[in-house]
């Protein structure tokens, strides 16, 4: 795994969060040996990823069933600043639109993103022009995901 860019197996485990939790109720220990050898990864390289990206570790982990007393081990404390600003957050924007054919991907992400900011969050999962399309068109930020 050290050969990987960290930032892009963090995103593909994000993408495959619902995946886990599934594929966990039937392969005991095969997702959280995946989550721990992530995790380790960030143990040694703690510069490695922003305080929003080990929040998406721990969220992760919780998902598959780690509690925090594990996370912290790998993690570190979890970090709580107020000076610090979630990006998300400062922009003044008023829709975000998830496009995707993964409709549990789909409603992660937007649980994720309601978490940092109060902004709508649309899912779009059709894949011909109609009035969700178009409402998706109409968006501030477009994810596809």
């Amino acid at each position: 795994m050290h050969q990987y860019n960290f930032r892009l197996y963090s995103s593909y485990a994000n993408d495959k969060g619902n995946f886990l939790s599934k594929e966990r109720r039937t392969r005991k220990g095969v997702c959280e040996n995946l989550w721990i050898d992530g995790a380790e990864f960030v143990r040694t390289r703690p510069e490695s990823l922003s305080q929003t990206e080990l929040k998406l570790w721990r969220f992760i982990g919780a998902k598959i069933g780690l509690d925090d007393e594990i996370a912290n081990e790998f993690l570190g404390a979890e970090v709580t600043t107020i000076d610090s600003v979630d990006s998300l957050s400062a922009l003044q924007i008023g829709r975000i639109a998830i496009v995707s054919l993964q409709v549990e991907a789909a409603r992660t992400a937007a649980e994720l993103i309601q978490q940092r900011t109060p902004v709508e969050v649309i899912i779009v999962s059709e894949t011909h022009n109609n009035s969700a399309v178009e409402n998706a068109k109409n968006s501030d930020i477009i994810l596809f995901v």
